[in-house]
């Protein structure tokens, strides 16, 4: 295991950075999690929170330590927040790419592979917004399935 996932930095010194960058209920955003120290702060801090991480310890040890903050953990800041738990969250995973670019044409196309593992209600759905979108640089990650849920492969409000 990698020596910043054993080795944490200190709740304190998140906390110091968060209170002077954030106000209550502003966002934190931490795009490499780690061991999750930032966002158990910024949680116990009653800040909003987007923390993203690849691999498997997004499962056991991000998850795990969210879970163990919500369920009241007293480690740490706790104590001089006054945290006594409770909260939630939203977990979500990475989908497969919907556009890939073409190896001959300076295009985007549809990405079939990702097509063929959907039902074949959401491949039309798919289909249809990606033509209407015409390949636009800016989607709405939902709308357009870039983020998914773990239990499925698109999100049901497509």
């Amino acid at each position: 295991m990698p020596t910043h996932l054993i080795l944490p930095k200190p709740e304190k010194l998140i906390k110091y950075i968060v209170s002077i960058c954030t106000d209550e209920g502003d966002y934190v955003l931490d795009s490499f999690l780690g061991s999750a120290t930032s966002i158990a702060v910024a949680h116990k801090m009653n800040r909003k929170y987007i923390g993203v991480e690849l691999g498997d310890h997004a499962y056991t040890l991000c998850k795990v330590r969210l879970d163990t903050v919500i369920n009241g953990e007293q480690g740490g800041i706790s104590k001089e927040v006054d945290w006594q738990g409770g909260g939630g969250y939203h977990f979500y995973e990475l989908a497969p790419s919907l556009l890939v670019k073409n190896d001959k044409l300076p295009i985007y196309q549809i990405n079939l592979h990702t097509l063929s593992r959907c039902s074949v209600r959401q491949s039309a759905r798919l289909r249809a917004s990606a033509i209407s979108h015409r390949m636009c640089s800016t989607v709405t990650l939902r709308r357009n399935g870039l983020f998914t849920s773990p239990r499925s492969l698109l999100t049901p409000d497509i």
